[in-house]
């Protein structure tokens, strides 16, 4: 078999797309799964993956484009026998003008327990990124978090409070209290977020109700309060990046957890959209799921 299970065509119209999407595969004798990035005359502008052996992962990249030029996205699947592949969550972006991102993990471990554990009535969660991680400066618009594969299709949270701040700490306390303004120092602490939220496989986007003026020069603190009130099951799970002491949590049935929570290097993997200039949200160009050859459930 050779397969050309998911092709799109899309047009850019800035110099510069970020690509990701969710793989499986199951090899055997030989099969491989790759995806290619053509232009409109046909030629290869980038292999994006090329997998020979059996595994499951996520791609994301950016990738250097002609304005105003068409292309497609191609993900085909060759094996001597049925085994197969699949690809979900495929989006492909572009950034407008006077915005930047900043995008912080790539690691697979997954947690339910940071930001919002949903198998509890009420949690709440501290995360502390670093100014060397971000890098970026400006008013702070969206924030994404990315959910695992294994997830939900869909799983709502409602009663959502999401609180940053700067903070000149690097980490949080080896028991720290719920009010975690008072147990490291932090300035122009702001609620961006109240309400509930839907959380998807792949990056869920978060768009501020209040804006946040990042500096640039302290580390960036970010709370959750999940004040929902009732479990869910199954619930989200998030995959992260382990940071030493940079992430705490607690969580409750019956009524929102006070006191010392659990100092943690669970810290989920994170994107932070800044507008620096301009008015425009970044341009998505298409996204849609993929498809399954045969039956692989590696996820």
């Amino acid at each position: 078999q050779d397969i050309s299970f998911a092709t799109q065509e899309f047009t850019a119209t800035q110099t510069t797309i970020d690509i990701e999407f969710d793989w499986a595969f199951q090899q055997y004798s030989g099969s491989y799964l790759k995806a290619v990035l053509y232009n409109e005359a046909g030629q290869s502008v980038q292999t994006l993956i090329n997998i020979t052996s059996t595994g499951a992962g996520k791609y994301s990249g950016s990738i250097d484009v002609t304005a105003n030029q068409k292309y497609s996205v191609d993900f085909r699947y060759y094996g001597t026998w049925d085994y197969g592949a699949k690809v979900d969550n495929i989006l492909i972006t572009e950034m407008a003008a006077g915005y930047e991102e900043a995008t912080i993990g790539t690691g697979t471990a997954n947690t339910s327990l940071i930001p919002s554990y949903g198998y509890y009535d009420y949690s709440w969660s501290g995360m502390i990124y670093t100014q060397s991680e971000i890098d970026k400066s400006g008013t702070l618009k969206t924030l994404s978090f990315y959910v695992d594969a294994s997830s939900p299709s869909s799983s709502t949270l409602t009663n959502q409070k999401i609180y940053v701040g700067h903070t000149t700490s690097s980490s949080f306390p080896s028991s720290p209290d719920e009010v975690l303004t008072s147990e490291i120092s932090v300035s122009d602490y702001t609620l961006v977020y109240e309400g509930s939220v839907t959380f998807v496989p792949g990056w869920t986007t978060i768009t501020l109700q209040q804006p946040f003026d990042y500096n640039n020069v302290n580390n960036l603190f970010v709370k959750m309060e999940n004040r929902d009130g009732s479990y869910i099951n199954p619930y989200p799970i998030f995959d992260y990046t382990s940071s030493t002491s940079r992430g705490a949590y607690k969580y409750a049935d019956g009524s929102y957890p006070t006191g010392s929570g659990t100092q943690s290097s669970i810290r989920p993997n994170i994107r932070f959209l800044f507008q620096t200039t301009g008015s425009a949200l970044p341009i998505e160009l298409i996204s849609f799921n993929g498809s399954v050859v045969e039956d692989v459930r590696p996820y």
